[in-house]
């Protein structure tokens, strides 16, 4: 009578048969029917799996896994991509078109506050832009106005943040957008004429320092 050999192993479960091969059915079905809800056993029978919907199954939930992996690393990755892009774009320098007859032009003497100003002034006048981030002010001023001194974003946020808690509060600010938006109220538009006024009269006007 022909013998025949099977080993079965489980993530460190082991079943080993060595018999008549007649009984290699019967001792595969005990086995199928102790693991029953854990794992629908394989029948083997002359090297053959008998049941290959195990391995399909295994193969399939494998690469549903690989594939739930791969979206998931994109999907951060567009993320972080889409997120970098935004700041970009809010920081990035504003163009537009300035006149200098109308507005004037700013001045070595003017205090980064005064410049800051001046500019959400020009660009809500010249441009239709009403806020803009402490990055994008510092850019478009630096881009358009160099000669007057480059200004920084951080002394931008660090005049502006003194400006909001003291009246006559010449800017307010909106913290639901990120990164944080700056606007004139009246009493800064008000302040910016009045440097406006200054330079088209042929002074300086502003705050020196």
């Amino acid at each position: 009578m022909a013998k025949t050999k099977v080993r079965f192993k489980i993530t460190g479960l082991e079943f080993e048969f060595e018999g008549d091969r007649e009984n290699l059915p019967a001792a595969a079905s005990g086995v199928a029917q102790q693991l029953a809800g854990m794992l629908e056993a394989p029948v083997i029978v002359n090297g053959q799996n008998t049941n290959p919907k195990l391995v399909e199954s295994t193969t399939v939930n494998q690469a549903d896994s690989n594939a739930t992996k791969r979206r998931s690393r994109n999907g951060r990755s567009k993320s972080k991509s889409s997120s970098g892009a935004t700041d970009a774009k809010n920081n990035a320098a504003i163009d537009f078109t300035h006149s200098p007859l109308r507005f004037g032009n700013p001045t070595t003497e003017w205090i980064t506050a005064d410049k800051a100003l001046w500019l959400l002034f020009c660009l809500e006048q010249e441009a239709g832009v009403k806020e803009a981030s402490a990055g994008a002010i510092a850019e478009t001023f630096n881009k358009h106005f160099r000669q007057a001194k480059t200004i920084r974003p951080s002394n931008v946020s660090r005049d502006f943040g003194k400006m909001k808690k003291n009246a006559p509060y010449l800017v307010g600010e909106d913290t639901t957008k990120d990164p944080t938006m700056w606007y004139l109220t009246d009493p800064g538009k008000d302040h910016v004429r009045s440097l406006v006024a200054g330079v088209l009269s042929g002074g300086t006007d502003g705050n020196e320092g």
